[in-house]
């Protein structure tokens, strides 16, 4: 089914959480154009098997190399900014601020837009959210790790990047839910996704009920 064939995406996210969003927009027929640094570009490319999880989370997208440090590669950014239906961003809170591309300064050019930020602590908290975070953090800082293995363990990881897929989904069903939204009403919106609220999504589900 490609029901999202008529949404553009701009894709300014790397590692997993990120990318394995906007891989469910591809693969739903979203036109997503990642952008990359020049200079390496995504991390993930810079191992063997780093890049093959990188082919599969970033199939079906068009991958650009765009250095928005220059003056010319930010003109360029910014005129993909006022064109596309959705902007995701999974950099820390700020750095894509500083080259012009933050949610205010995308919805000034471009006020239908839906701005999905991806971030470890999210934007609510200033004291948080300028910490980087990755899955393994995450999972201890949340106590997710003192759930597995077998009891007297010390804290385990959970085997593959949890954290990191949960925060993609979700981001992913924010973006539609959204999508649905300014169909109905018109408007675009902000979108606050943060690894730390989904890794405590199960939170209450794991907790013990009374029975009555």
């Amino acid at each position: 089914m490609q029901a999202l064939d008529d949404i553009r995406v701009l894709d300014f996210s790397h590692v997993i959480a990120g990318p394995f969003s906007t891989f469910y927009l591809a693969q739903m027929g979203a036109q997503v154009t990642k952008v990359e640094n020049p200079v390496g570009g995504d991390v993930m490319r810079q191992s063997k098997e780093g890049a093959r999880t990188f082919t599969a989370f970033n199939d079906g997208k068009d991958c650009v190399e765009i250095d928005i440090a220059s003056e010319v590669g930010r003109a360029q950014a910014q005129a993909l900014a006022r064109e596309c239906d959705v902007f995701v961003n999974n950099y820390r809170p700020g750095t894509l601020e500083r080259y012009g591309l933050g949610y205010e300064a995308v919805k000034a050019v471009n006020p239908r837009v839906i701005y999905c930020a991806i971030s470890g602590y999210g934007y609510v908290k200033p004291e948080l959210s300028a910490r980087g975070a990755y899955d393994h953090v995450i999972q201890a800082l949340t106590g997710m790790a003192m759930l597995t293995g077998n009891e007297g363990d010390p804290p385990i990881k959970v085997g593959f990047p949890v954290v990191d897929v949960t925060t993609g989904i979700l981001g992913a069903l924010a973006i539609l839910t959204a999508v649905r939204e300014r169909d109905r009403h018109g408007s675009g919106c902000f979108l606050d996704v943060s690894m730390w609220a989904a890794a405590l999504q199960p939170v209450n589900d794991l907790r013990p009920r009374r029975t009555q």
